[in-house]
């Protein structure tokens, strides 16, 4: 532990790892319990001490920070040819049938059965 505490925790703030810190008497305020939560992993790192400096620096030197990855991931959004698309229909381009036209039209003849009731009736 050759940094001091200031300079640790200037240095955490700057890599954008403080999510949280707290230091409590224990064992009766015979020592201090300190805590620290990072940004980039889950979890806490505990440290007890009498010294609450030296708690609190135990807590932030044995956090597993998550080191960054070593170049950015890279992503192709553009579709390609080869891809395939099952289960995807096919729009037939001579439009639609005549079946297909029969049924929407049925469909909306239906849904038009009962023009006057109040669709929040039910609620009520």
């Amino acid at each position: 532990m050759s940094d001091n505490l200031e300079t640790k925790l200037r240095d955490l703030a700057r890599a954008g790892e403080i999510s949280h810190i707290s230091l409590t008497p224990s064992q009766g305020g015979k020592a201090f319990r300190a805590a620290f939560a990072m940004c980039s992993r889950f979890g806490f790192s505990f440290a007890e001490d009498p010294d609450p400096v030296k708690a609190i620096m135990i807590a932030l030197t044995t956090a597993k920070t998550k080191k960054p990855p070593p170049r950015p991931a890279s992503f192709d959004l553009k579709a390609t040819r080869e891809e395939d698309h099952t289960g995807v229909k096919e729009i037939d381009p001579a439009g639609p049938t005549k079946e297909g036209l029969i049924m929407a039209a049925e469909a909306v003849e239906a849904s038009h059965d009962e023009p006057d009731k109040d669709p929040l009736a039910d609620l009520m």
